[in-house]
Parts: C-alpha cells; sequence; structure tokens
C-alpha cells in the first residue's frame, strides 16, 4: 500500500472512533429518554441510519483502499479516487443528522441530498477502482498462452 493510501485508511480509521462515540451518544439518547428523541420517529431513524451507514461505508472505503494501489491506475485518478472513498461515509452521515438537527423536526431539510452525493462519491471510489482492476485482469495473458510461449496474441498483451 502507497503512503498515500496508508494515510487515507489512517483517516478512515480514525473517523471510526467517531462512529463508536456516535454509538455511545445514541444509546445515552435511549437510556436517558431524551426529549426530540425518542418522541420523533424520524430523528430516530436518520440518526440510525446515519451511524449505521458511516460505519458500513467506512468499512467499504477500507476495502477500495486496498485496490486502488493494485489497479495501476494513473497519479491524478488515484487522487480522485481516494477523495472520494474518503468523503463518502462523511457526507452520508453528516446528510442523514444535519437533516434533522431540529428536535421537532418533522421531514428532512435540504442537507439529505448529502446522503445522494455521499452514495454517488462511494460509487465511483469503488466502481472506477473495480472496473480499472477488471481490465488489468482480463489483459493478462491467459497460463496456456503463456507456458506455450505465445506472448504475439495482443489480445493477451
Amino acid at each position: 500500500m502507497s503512503s498515500a493510501s496508508r494515510v487515507v485508511a489512517a483517516i478512515l480509521l480514525l473517523s471510526l472512533l467517531t462512529v463508536e462515540v456516535g454509538g455511545g451518544s445514541m444509546l445515552g439518547l435511549l437510556t436517558r429518554r431524551v426529549p426530540g428523541y425518542l418522541d420523533n420517529p424520524l430523528r430516530q431513524n436518520l440518526f440510525r441510519a446515519g451511524h449505521a451507514h458511516a460505519g458500513v461505508w467506512i468499512v467499504l472505503a477500507l476495502v477500495g483502499m486496498t485496490y486502488v494501489d493494485q489497479a495501476q491506475l494513473p497519479d491524478g485518478l488515484r487522487v480522485v479516487i481516494r477523495v472520494a472513498l474518503l468523503a463518502a461515509p462523511v457526507l452520508a452521515a453528516l446528510g442523514f443528522f444535519l437533516s434533522v438537527v431540529p428536535p421537532k423536526a418533522a421531514r428532512p431539510n435540504g442537507f439529505i441530498g448529502m446522503v445522494y452525493v455521499g452514495g454517488l462519491s462511494l460509487a465511483v471510489g469503488q466502481g472506477m477502482t473495480c472496473a480499472r482492476a477488471r481490465v488489468r485482469e482480463a489483459t493478462r495473458l491467459p497460463p496456456q498462452a503463456a507456458r506455450a510461449g505465445n506472448t504475439t496474441d495482443r489480445r493477451f498483451q
């Protein structure tokens, strides 16, 4: 793993601590029966969704980081993918949490759009990495051709 990927992975791992603290905070809201949380099902659901999406997307981003360097991408594209994978869980969680900041919120506000941007960011990061890795895999010389010394067939180079 390159040093840039290790830095992004470290940031993602540190951000996992915020998910853990958020879990403790949500547990406190439930056990202390905090008004504005228990009496607002929308807020409960969006807080729960923000917490869950952040945790899962951080893990997906960490998995994606292992493939960024293996996919033989141009340096600029690697930077874009790393930023997309890092931004996705942050944007999604912020979108869920900030869309119901007022305790009496009846509908999510405009910040809910950040969830869609985060989803797009994750799709771009994972999609570009996977697509490039599949292209690389498809262009490898098949074992039969390699054993036979057939390296002139352009389809397999």
